[in-house]
């Protein structure tokens, strides 16, 4: 899990969480207010902020479009606490 703000002190391997930023989220969500998956979600048991201990929100999510031109995109289901700022690794679906 990942908290806006926190940094990684190791390599771009070892950081706590997702390779976006908080910023890139909020853009993603507000860009496409309720947009679906084009893919099934499997059942998941949402998980827990360990921030807050609310339970988190399971939505789809796609990096940028920017992203998608230089061939570095991915799309899947990214569970966070809005609250918090705090999100867990995409559960990648596409790739490219």
């Amino acid at each position: 899990m990942r908290r806006e703000g926190e940094t990684s002190s190791g390599s771009w391997d070892n950081r706590p969480g997702a390779p976006f930023s908080w910023r890139e989220i909020e853009t993603y969500f507000s860009e496409n207010p309720g947009k679906k998956s084009p893919f099934p979600s499997h059942p998941a048991r949402p998980k827990k902020c360990q921030y807050c201990g609310n339970e988190c929100s399971r939505d789809w999510w796609s990096s940028s479009s920017v992203t998608w031109k230089h061939l570095c995109g991915c799309a899947g289901f990214l569970e966070y606490c809005w609250d918090c700022k705090a999100w867990y690794e995409v559960e990648i679906v596409i790739l490219n």
